[in-house]
């Protein structure tokens, strides 16, 4: 278990506060919010590459910074983080034979196979792509079997033909209960494969089970109406006054979007557009609608 604990992280120009975290074996967690807000620092914090301005975070109920001095642990440990590194002119083949040595021949064949690995081992790992570099990373932060996890967006920049394959890799960690697990994700697919939330909004971190957070800010239903300018401001209050409506919002793109739960708010819904004589679309609510209603909020760092 990893725990965090009225943890504050700062500089100049950023602040991001987290009350409280808790990423358990077996309770895969994803995190989301705006870009710039914390996400990719908050990680860092938990490796210990960035330092707390106050509040204090524990691996397995010990100091995180003592349980990071051992070795034996760090090898318990798989780590995609947004920027690797490696020395100039370093071949991808040393780079897995370093890690072999590092975790004293704990590799996965299947998984060297599955993000073609060996095709590009000749190369230097600074001349790839970025799709290139992003497998042999998850390659380095999988290949091991680790018991604790944590990527960040794992599967952004990855061709398209690897991004299955990298699904399914990320799938086989978050579906077992002996891993805990925490990524960092604004791809809906990625986020379905999380049992728990945890979101950033105006500098906070929040965290709920992903399925209660759905249901309570979400419900069911998508609707989205037309609105003109004239129209915004009392169409938003009509359907912020809907039943069983969870949130209204107008969308960046002149529709009014209003979330709701079960076939009272949807009749109500469709009443309302035939009222307004709006047009409108009426749709089930998909974690698209997650990411987009966490990404527009207003206060992202």
């Amino acid at each position: 278990m990893i725990e965090l604990d009225r943890v504050v992280l700062q500089s100049k120009t950023f602040s991001l506060e987290v009350p409280s975290l808790r990423l358990k074996p077996g309770q895969p967690t994803v995190l989301v919010g705006r870009n710039g807000g914390g996400k990719s620092t908050l990680m860092e914090a938990i490796l210990g590459l960035r330092p707390l301005a106050q509040g204090e975070i524990r691996i397995e109920d010990q100091p995180a910074p003592s349980w990071l001095k051992r070795a034996e642990n760090k090898r318990r440990l798989g780590v995609q983080l947004q920027a690797m590194s490696y020395p100039a002119k370093t071949r991808v083949a040393e780079v897995v034979g370093l890690h072999h040595v590092l975790y004293r021949g704990r590799h996965s064949t299947q998984i060297a196979q599955e993000l073609a690995i060996p095709a590009i081992a000749d190369r230097y790992y600074e001349r790839l792509s970025r799709g290139e570099k992003q497998r042999v990373d998850l390659y380095i932060a999988l290949s091991h079997d680790p018991e604790l996890v944590l990527l960040d967006e794992p599967t952004t920049g990855l061709d398209a033909s690897f991004v299955e394959r990298a699904l399914a890799l990320i799938a086989s960690f978050t579906g077992r209960a002996d891993k805990t697990v925490l990524y960092a994700s604004h791809i809906a697919r990625e986020v379905q494969l999380a049992r728990e939330l945890a979101w950033i909004e105006n500098g906070r971190l929040g965290q709920e089970p992903l399925a209660n957070y759905m249901a309570s800010r979400f419900g069911t239903y998508c609707g989205e109406l037309a609105v003109g300018p004239a129209q915004a401001e009392p169409l938003l209050a009509a359907a912020s006054q809907l039943p069983a409506v969870r949130t209204t919002r107008i969308s960046s793109h002149d529709r009014l979007l209003a979330f709701g739960e079960g076939e009272l708010f949807k009749t109500a819904f469709l009443n309302l557009a035939e009222h307004w004589a709006a047009g409108h679309t009426l749709r089930l609510v998909d974690y698209d609608d997650l990411l987009k209603n966490v990404s527009c909020r207003e206060g992202g760092l």
